[in-house]
């Protein structure tokens, strides 16, 4: 028991660290988690257009049949990756007697196929640091689970309750990045030294094309 015991512990402090720490790609790392905020913002814009399309009106006139709603937390990996968590809703806007009617022709399982769509077709291209440094093309991973929430225990065990959104979302919602994320590894310490080499590359690249850090 003592062997298992000191086995499940060297496997618990390798959960988050690259196989092969001279393969990992530090910069691209810390630059994705720079524009993540923005690939997320090209994914909204991406599926605004993606439902306009499928009704068949133009993508600026969809705010007049519908809006879409989001809950979105952002969780850091073990890796100190960041990925996001979302609640994505399709509402109808309120008729002149109050009552509020979503576009029929846009069903739950059909809203997650444009998401789907939406999340794998977008990409940000980002440039180069400095010199030394290359651009990069940005896109979410293939890690992407899109599941239909339904208001009632689901008989697909591939959807989920609202209960169950709920909960997932105030539990991501309320953690910090250091809960999951041992930040004294030797992978996390390296991740921090990327991080201010990065800063001072682009300060000085910034300095020597005339423009303000």
């Amino acid at each position: 028991m003592h062997a298992d015991g000191a086995e499940g512990r060297r496997s618990a402090a390798l959960l988050g660290q690259p196989l092969c720490t001279d393969c990992y790609d530090y910069a691209s790392h810390v630059v994705w988690q720079w524009f993540a905020p923005d690939l997320w913002r090209r994914f909204t814009i991406a599926l605004h257009r993606a439902l306009a399309h499928h009704l068949g009106i133009p993508a600026n006139a969809l705010s007049e049949v519908a809006t879409v709603q989001y809950a979105k937390v952002a969780e850091f990996q073990r890796r100190g990756a960041v990925h996001f968590h979302a609640l994505i809703r399709l509402d109808g806007l309120r008729t002149t007697d109050g009552v509020t009617e979503p576009p029929g022709a846009v069903t739950a399982e059909l809203l997650s196929g444009l998401v789907s769509e939406a999340a794998g077709a977008v990409q940000l291209h980002v440039p180069a640091v400095d010199d030394q440094d290359v651009a990069r093309r940005l896109v979410f991973g293939r890690q992407l689970d899109v599941r239909v929430v339904r208001s009632h225990r689901p008989d697909d065990d591939q959807a989920l309750t609202a209960a169950q959104v709920a909960g997932y979302l105030a539990q991501y919602s309320t953690k910090t990045a250091s809960d999951d994320v041992a930040t004294t590894t030797a992978h996390h310490r390296r991740l921090q030294a990327t991080i201010a080499d990065l800063d001072l590359r682009a300060q000085v690249a910034a300095l020597g094309s005339g423009h303000n850090p």
